[in-house]
């Protein structure tokens, strides 16, 4: 019984975070990776850019993705290979339209684009779309629900880099 009672709440653990995908799926990334540039796009809403900007939200996403890759042996800071990471479209709840109003309140959103360039070579563009809307019932406050979208984009772009040889 007491198996049973911790697998389903590991189950609900697992739905609860960020999730998201990277478009094209079958998209790869040489590695290693050596420069990560973020920044959001110049025309997001002003009160959406406020937000993202208190969050310092680029170097959140930089540092997130750059730590995801070190972890993976994908990071040299010297790679020839850098990624480009454009927030085209961000939402973030307020921590108690989140809680209150949870799933109704809509869902935490992290979207855009990640350029991929290696030298004189012609940049390859790879589309992202990471949501959540359950993270409020694990992590309260936005800031923490912010650092759950970053890190399921930097997981998947961790799965796309291909290993340093």
């Amino acid at each position: 019984m007491t198996l049973r009672v911790g697998a389903v709440g590991l189950l609900v653990i697992l739905q609860a975070c960020a999730h998201g995908h990277l478009d094209p799926a079958t998209a790869r990334i040489p590695g290693p990776v050596g420069r990560i540039e973020v920044a959001a796009a110049p025309d997001l809403p002003s009160d959406r850019i406020a937000r993202y900007r208190e969050l310092d939200g680029d170097r959140v996403i930089r540092e997130t993705i750059e730590n995801e890759l070190t972890s993976g042996g994908l990071w040299q800071a010297n790679g020839a290979v850098g990624v480009v990471v454009t927030v085209r479209n961000f939402r973030l709840r307020s921590t108690a339209n989140a809680f209150w109003n949870g799933f109704f309140a809509g869902s935490d959103l992290l979207d855009g684009t990640i350029q991929i360039r290696r030298g004189d070579a012609e940049p390859e563009q790879i589309a992202f779309k990471f949501s959540g809307n359950e993270d409020e019932y694990f992590k309260f406050s936005s800031a923490a629900r912010f650092r759950s979208l970053a890190s399921a984009l930097a997981r998947e772009i961790r799965a796309r880099v291909d290993a340093v040889r």
